[in-house]
């Protein structure tokens, strides 16, 4: 039994949308895609965002109808386990022990800037995305954290990570890539992401706001905007590991 991939959604500054983007990805993933999935959530903010959509789903007959749907086979909501930091890998081992057919693994960690030995976890993943904006903040943040992880590799020859990549989040409508967001990409070396996340008031949006669950949910699919094209990204990265 092949071991599942394990990923995370990374970013040194809050507001970059690493949580958001794991849920849109964990939940098409596995409900529009068949990934069997987990996620380890290591800022408690999943975890009470699944609460969230029950308590939602309890209060609404469509959302209800739409569940039933969905789970009317031998489909089942992917888990979510609550970890620290430091106890993250040991805590993907035991999902790993309850459900032998897990696929891919998804940590969602904090602010890495306020986490220590955090270099150390994302050394151990098979591949980190960085979310970044244009701004100068960000872009730089981004680049400090991304040369320290490099360099522990590097350094040390521990660890499994086999792919960085970067995604540009909260852009506008304007299809170059700007000018901080280039030299980022330039200095750091690590691959960008051909999908770019848009600024858009949808990702604001969660479940229990809207009857056509557009936004943030755990138990069913998402509709946000790039959500799909994304998920192909990460398939296809996905696959390419499994190969190799």
């Amino acid at each position: 039994m092949r071991k599942p991939i394990y990923a995370t959604i990374a970013s040194p500054c809050g507001g970059a949308g690493k949580t958001t983007i794991t849920v849109m990805l964990s939940s098409y993933l596995h409900y529009r895609q068949g990934y069997r999935v987990a996620v380890v959530d290591c800022t408690g903010q999943i975890h009470c965002l699944r609460q969230m959509d029950i308590d939602a789903i309890k209060k609404s007959p469509s959302l209800q109808e739409k569940i039933k749907a969905l789970y009317s086979t031998s489909k089942r909501a992917y888990r979510i386990e609550v970890s620290a930091v430091e106890h993250a890998l040991d805590k993907a081992k035991e999902l790993q022990g309850i459900d032998e057919n897990l696929e891919l693994i998804l940590f969602d960690m904090p602010a890495l800037l306020s986490v220590e030995n955090t270099c150390e976890l994302l050394s151990r993943m098979d591949f980190v995305i960085f979310p970044f904006t244009d701004s100068i903040l960000s872009a730089d943040r981004t680049k400090r954290f991304v040369e320290a992880l490099y360099e522990l590799v590097i350094t040390t020859g521990k660890g499994t990570l086999k792919e960085v990549y970067l995604l540009e989040t909260m852009v506008n409508d304007n299809k170059e890539i700007p000018s901080k967001s280039k030299a980022l990409i330039d200095e750091v070396g690590a691959s960008l992401m051909t999908t770019r996340i848009p600024y858009s008031l949808e990702y604001g949006k969660m479940l229990y706001e809207t009857e056509n669950c557009i936004g943030l949910s755990t138990l069913l699919p998402c509709s946000l905007p790039m959500e799909k094209e994304l998920a192909a990204e990460i398939d296809t990265i996905i696959r390419r590991l499994w190969e190799n």
